[in-house]
């Protein structure tokens, strides 16, 4: 799949923003093309994603910025996060530094957190995926290709989810809510979609034909976990580098602690195939085994929201675990169990005010996982509310709007 960072808006994304903003501002569009010195045929064919050649978008929109009174690499953002896979808004798709988060939150808003009994999971040992016979093919030859040494993956079962169901937060009387029915496939089919051509290109075009408001297409429902910020008692947040060699995205940031669902997290009920997964386990799971974090440490525990990493083509429970730890403590836990099990090969404890923590994300040199960026958004929310968060957010647009990089 494309790298993020280098995804650029289509005619039809910049054209659809566009008239959406003209529509806003109630605007005649006869105004609007007299006012950028162009024709009406020239605007209707931009605003109908029709203007193809990308000189002449450079230098029409250039012209609409000046008339609408927008900043062009704002409209460009908000033409990519609003046009990408259906993001209806820019809100969890940030960015910072280089990178362009595509995170689609479709449970949760950070100020509301969830409990546990507003996350319903049942698997079914049953459930199967229907792949086109194409697929199927590619899936035997990777098993062959691995049995042969070529891949050094294990064929283990993996979680899936097939179908999907959220209620959103509406009133002080009502609760937010998720049901999720799981099953399970080979990691042979996750390898075979992620590291071969023609699964790549199947996995895109699945991709393409999907928005988050959409039932889960459980090809697209491969690879559920959670990502959990980590709040030192002293008020930190505790990042961490990973290896450059283990696992994926080498070098990168990631914000707190991030697990896997699997197998082994459904509890069945007496034996039927029938089971549940304790989201809150698997959280402290991840706390414990990245930084030594035991339970008895751990003050709260919770979970702010459910969302999908375009990117990643991965879905995660995001989660905030409040702890009786200090910041240089949480940090000397992980160096204890950096050298058996975990990810981070460094970790860093910034204050968790917004200004300080964004800016200082902004000043990262390399992209930062979209889920991760979307867990400290939701993080913050909680601890400070959404207008201490887009004003800190806000204030970094002119930074960010110059470190961006576009091509």
């Amino acid at each position: 799949m494309a790298k993020i960072q280098n995804l650029q808006p289509t005619p039809e994304q910049y054209g659809r923003v566009i008239r959406d903003i003209i529509e806003e501002r109630g605007l005649k569009h006869a105004l609007v093309a007299d006012e950028a010195n162009m024709s009406a045929g020239t605007l209707s064919s931009i605003v109908n994603g029709k203007l193809g050649n990308e000189k002449a978008i450079a230098r029409h929109i250039n012209k609409l910025c000046i008339v609408l009174n927008i900043d062009f690499a704002d409209l460009q953002k908000r033409a990519l996060y609003e046009g990408c896979y259906g993001l209806a808004s820019a809100r969890f798709g940030m960015s910072l530094g280089e990178t362009l988060s595509l995170w689609s939150g479709v449970l949760g808003d950070g100020k509301t957190a969830l409990k546990n009994k507003d996350v319903q999971m049942s698997f079914d040992r049953d459930a199967e995926i229907i792949l086109p016979p194409s697929i199927e093919l590619l899936v035997a030859r990777t098993l062959q290709e691995q049995a042969a040494g070529k891949h050094t993956f294990k064929n283990n079962s993996v979680l899936t989810i097939f179908d999907a169901s959220w209620f959103p937060f509406e009133g002080e009387d009502e609760r937010p809510g998720i049901n999720l029915s799981l099953g399970k496939t080979s990691y042979a089919l996750l390898y075979a979609l992620r590291h071969t051509e023609k699964g790549q290109q199947f996995l895109s075009e699945t991709l393409d034909d999907w928005e988050p408001k959409q039932e889960i297409d459980p090809v697209l429902g491969q690879g559920l976990g959670v990502s959990v910020a980590i709040l030192s008692n002293d008020g930190h947040f505790i990042f961490g580098r990973r290896f450059s060699k283990i696992g994926a995205r080498a070098e990168e940031i990631d914000t707190g602690a991030v697990e896997g669902l699997g197998l082994m997290d459904v509890v069945d009920n007496n034996n039927t195939g029938i089971g549940n997964i304790d989201i809150q386990a698997v959280m402290e799971r991840a706390a414990n085994e990245e930084f030594g974090i035991t339970n008895s440490k751990i003050k709260s525990l919770k979970i702010l929201g459910f969302g999908f990493d375009i990117g990643w083509s991965q879905w995660n429970f995001i989660g905030l675990c409040e702890t009786d730890l200090t910041g240089k403590e949480i940090q000397a836990r992980h160096r204890s169990v950096a050298s058996q099990r975990a990810e981070y090969k460094e970790t860093h404890a910034v204050k968790s005010d917004p200004d300080i923590l964004f800016n200082w994300l902004a000043d990262e040199p390399r992209a930062i996982w979209s889920c991760g960026l979307g867990t400290i958004f939701y993080a913050m929310v909680h601890l400070h509310g959404i207008d201490k968060v887009e004003d800190a957010l806000r204030g970094l647009s002119f930074k960010i709007s110059h470190n961006l990089v576009w091509g």
